[in-house]
């Protein structure tokens, strides 16, 4: 059996590897790739410490990947730092799986992950989604481990662990709080007693080895504070449909599939799949309370549903709105994937069971399909080419988004020169509160500084952005003022104005 085991997520982890490596480069960097980006490519460590400060996330992902540049600074080479990870996760979530129930569950689950759409769309980002989960389910491992056999080797292997997911996402401290009620509830069921002085320890040494951390979060806190910004879409008010459309976006990925009513309907295995998985088995049946509160079950469900349960009252008590985005909450996935999977296990009827899994995978497999095939982010490496094509010495590449300057830089290796209407992103300054003001008339005399000496303008509108223009005072100006050479779109992101500079209209 454990042959065979070893066979089988081999298999997975493989195919798990290709369906990451596929395509890797299909979609154009993001806003936030290249913001990772700028700030590993900082001249020391420190200097990006101190980027993190007025960013959204710890630094430890972005010192990483500032080492993994000397390979190379392509965007395959830079996503395929990502994809390690979530290939990864695969073994690791079969191993916690297997030291939770059984050989069954840990293999049914890696099946699951490796055709995860969330895992894949992530693999193939510049971002810390795959570390966050590949930590995670190593401190899990070794946490679990500990609890087993209370020897100081596998708390250190989890304190390095827990570290490191605390220095790469802060969704890891709510993992440190779930660990730490867990043990709680334990303590009251008169269970790890042995273990209490140990536990009291190693939250000493965390504490210590998380002060950096703290100087960042706390940081963090104050620059979002200080901006003055009240309105975020990403930031949302809890509402009824809320939690349903959370563990679909987790479960089918973000942007593959709807979220109307079918998005409904295909949760509705899911839910089904979930309770099946935290239901007893006979030989062990105490009552589904006991279970819960006694069995390994508890673990998952407090890995799981605490974090958003503290969302919501963080949120209340904190800013009246709370980050509900599905990605902070992807580091406790893998409990919900464990759970599914002991679900389809749990359910003897063959038939109900084909029946239930297909509705799981197939979904998936379609999700999957799409992240290949459908363009989801803008395509502003178009955009470059097209430029890049017709641009002229003297000409001026001017965006109305100013973050999207990064990202055309990039593709363009800045042999242009391009300017933001309002700004130039500095990742030692952050993105507040500037990318969020309005152009007022008076800002009109210092749009007119920035255009000077420059022959033609080409002005980059990202219409399904904030503009921050709403009365279009720029383009007013723009078409009272100069000869518009062409109007290029690619829809429905990009809108390209040419104008000509040297040729004014008569006012």
């Amino acid at each position: 059996m454990v042959h065979y085991s070893i066979f089988l997520i081999v298999i997975f982890t493989v195919v798990g590897f290709a369906l990451r490596v596929f395509h890797l480069d299909f979609q154009s960097l993001w806003i936030d790739d290249l913001i990772v980006i700028l700030k590993a490519e900082q001249k020391s460590l420190w200097d990006i410490f101190q980027a993190a400060k007025v960013d959204t996330h710890p630094p430890l992902y972005d010192f990483l990947i500032h080492y993994w540049m000397n390979i190379g600074r392509d965007e395959w080479t830079l996503r395929f730092f990502s994809l390690i990870f979530g290939v990864g996760s695969i073994p690791l979530i079969y191993l916690v799986g297997k030291k939770c129930y059984d050989e069954k569950v840990g293999l049914t689950a890696a099946l699951i992950f490796t055709f995860w759409p969330v895992s894949i769309w992530y693999s193939q980002a510049v971002r810390p989604y795959t570390l966050i989960i590949f930590l995670g389910l190593a401190a899990i491992g070794f946490f679990l481990k500990g609890l087993e056999t209370n020897k100081w080797k596998y708390w250190c292997y989890f304190i390095i662990f827990i570290t490191f997911g605390l220095y790469t996402h802060h969704s890891a401290l709510y993992l440190v709080f779930v660990l730490n009620i867990f043990l709680v509830i334990s303590w009251l069921n008169k269970k790890y007693l042995n273990l209490i002085y140990q536990w009291i320890v190693i939250q000493i040494i965390l504490i210590l080895l998380y002060i950096p951390g703290y100087v960042i979060l706390v940081s963090e806190i104050i620059q979002i504070e200080n901006s003055g910004i009240t309105n975020i879409d990403f930031v949302k008010k809890p509402g009824f449909s809320t939690i349903p459309r959370l563990f679909y976006h987790l479960t089918f990925c973000n942007d593959s599939l709807s979220t109307g009513w079918v998005g409904g309907l295909l949760l509705i295995p899911v839910i089904i799949l979930f309770f099946s998985g935290i239901r007893p088995n006979k030989e062990s049946w105490k009552g589904i309370p006991s279970f819960i509160i006694k069995g390994k079950t508890l673990f998952f469900i407090l890995y799981l549903f605490l974090p958003i349960l503290l969302s919501f009252v963080l949120g209340i008590l904190v800013r009246k709105e709370y980050m509900y985005e599905p990605r902070f909450f992807i580091l406790f996935v893998p409990a919900y994937l464990i759970i599914l999977a002991r679900g389809i296990l749990q359910i003897k009827h063959k038939l109900a069971k084909g029946i239930l899994s297909f509705c799981l995978i197939f979904p998936m497999l379609i999700s999957d399909y799409m992240i290949y095939t459908h363009i989801t982010y803008p395509p502003i490496k178009k955009v470059a080419e097209y430029v890049k094509e017709s641009y002229e010495p003297g000409d001026l590449v001017m965006f109305h988004h100013s973050l999207w300057k990064i990202v055309f830089d990039y593709y363009s290796k800045k042999s242009l020169v391009t300017e933001g209407v309002f700004y130039n992103y500095n990742p030692k300054e952050g993105c507040f509160p500037s990318n969020f003001l309005d152009i007022t008339e008076s800002y009109v005399p210092v749009f007119e500084k920035k255009l000077k000496d420059y022959s033609r303008l080409w002005l980059v509108l990202t219409p399904h952005e904030v503009r921050h223009d709403p009365n279009q005072i720029i383009i007013k100006y723009l078409d009272m003022h100069f000869k518009k050479f062409s109007n290029k779109n690619f829809p429905p992101y990009f809108e390209i104005l040419l104008y000509d500079l040297k040729l004014k209209k008569q006012t």
